[in-house]
């Protein structure tokens, strides 16, 4: 059993199965590799500070078995740690780590760096045609597919004829990735009529990273 996000993200780069069941499932893949809470923030968030950090953490925990290889030279007598000119040399890479956890820890510094990378954008809707017989309980389910939609993200569906008529979002929750995002939301159906449907990301009022993402095509109610 592979464990740990190094193993994880070879994975991920070089095998779509496990790609495709990230996208799908991604907290019961990262939990098959034992990734901490927040290494899984990490990769939810695309953070990638977060992600590098938790790979150095994980090769810092790795110690070659005594013996591994050798002694063929001089060179292999040497402390690479206690060594006064390669304890010099390592200075910038202990300042890169300390940078990273430093990034990975503060939330506001991340999110400006990183935001808006992916691009929230929105690629797909299902249904776009919903009929009476396609209700229940006089409501149905509209499926959102994009990317770098927030956990709090929300949708807005408005007649395309009016400024002001909206539909009624009764529940909604989004699932995946912050690279392969789905919003699901329950809708009422309370008029027929063609609609044009937006994900507000960062709905928080106030936020400065509040996105509003246009979907592709229109929506079509059929309740005759």
């Amino acid at each position: 059993m592979r464990h740990g996000i190094i193993p994880l993200l070879a994975d991920l780069m070089n095998d779509h199965k496990v790609r495709r069941r990230f996208d799908r499932q991604p907290e019961a893949v990262m939990d098959r590799y034992e990734l901490s809470d927040k290494q899984k923030r990490a990769l939810y968030t695309m953070n990638e500070a977060g992600i590098c950090l938790g790979v150095l953490d994980q090769l810092a925990g790795y110690q070659f078995p005594q013996r591994e290889f050798p002694i063929t030279s001089e060179n292999f007598l040497l402390d690479p740690w206690g060594d006064s000119e390669t304890s010099r040399a390592r200075a910038p890479r202990t300042r890169f780590h300390e940078d990273l956890r430093r990034r990975a820890e503060s939330d506001d510094d991340v999110i400006d760096v990183l935001y808006p990378k992916p691009e929230p954008k929105a690629f797909r809707m299902r249904p776009r045609r919903v009929r009476t017989k396609d209700l229940h309980n006089g409501r149905f389910e509209l499926n959102i597919y994009g990317q770098s939609f927030s956990r709090d993200a929300t949708c807005m569906i408005t007649r395309e004829d009016t400024d002001d008529t909206q539909l009624p979002i009764d529940d909604e929750r989004v699932v995946g990735t912050f690279r392969c995002s789905q919003l699901r939301s329950v809708v009422t159906a309370n008029a027929s009529g063609r609609y044009l449907v937006k994900v507000i990301s960062n709905p928080s009022e106030g936020s400065n990273l509040q996105v509003s993402i246009d979907v592709p095509g229109t929506l079509v109610i059929d309740l005759k």
